[in-house]
């Protein structure tokens, strides 16, 4: 709703002002605060919350299964976070994962479909420079690189993923609260 032009918010006003009896009007929006003021007072405004990573990931194993598609809990985890607790967006990633990798939806599939850098090279690139490897960190890097991996992404899940582990070990968390596998992150 946030797109809609100010002139047809100004004729979407009279018709608030006095709706039909028999008429409900849906407003959705991600951007609230782009609605003008004279539209929401005349609102009841509901917010909903993304869907959980564990929740959106049990979700599409049910679709999966019921669709007869190959998959695993790890391709399934990764297409829901990717999808950011959107359920339309993790469909429409599943969908277009497995077509891509001819009806069988993997954790390598998804990755490489997505642009996205597996949890185990970003443990092996973490390990690295714990303990001072620079060279191997840069081959990880280059090795991200060689594999066509978009390096912007692949500093983003690195950001991510350093944050993780930051709260794991200095926040009272636990691999649950922060939604992640819990063997990457032992």
């Amino acid at each position: 709703a946030h797109m809609i032009t100010p002139q047809a918010f100004n004729a979407l006003l009279k018709t608030l002002e006095e709706p039909p009896p028999h008429v409900v009007f849906v407003l959705a929006t991600t951007e609230p605060h782009k609605m003008p003021p004279t539209i929401l007072s005349r609102c009841q405004r509901y917010d909903f919350r993304s869907v959980p990573v564990s929740m959106l990931s049990d979700h599409l194993a049910r679709v999966a299964e019921a669709e007869g598609i190959e998959t695993n809990e790890k391709a399934l985890r990764l297409i829901a976070r990717r999808a950011r607790g959107s359920a339309r967006d993790a469909l429409v990633i599943l969908e277009q994962v497995m077509s891509y990798g001819d009806g069988v939806v993997d954790e390598a599939g998804v990755a490489g479909f997505l642009g996205l850098v597996e949890d185990e090279m970003l443990v092996e690139l973490g390990d690295c420079l714990a303990g001072g490897n620079a060279a191997g960190a840069i081959a990880m890097v280059e090795k991200a690189y060689e594999e066509g991996r978009d390096l912007v992404q692949f500093t983003r899940e690195a950001q991510e993923h350093f944050r993780r582990v930051f709260l794991l070990q200095h926040a009272e968390l636990g691999p649950e609260d922060l939604e992640v596998d819990e063997t990457a992150y032992a």
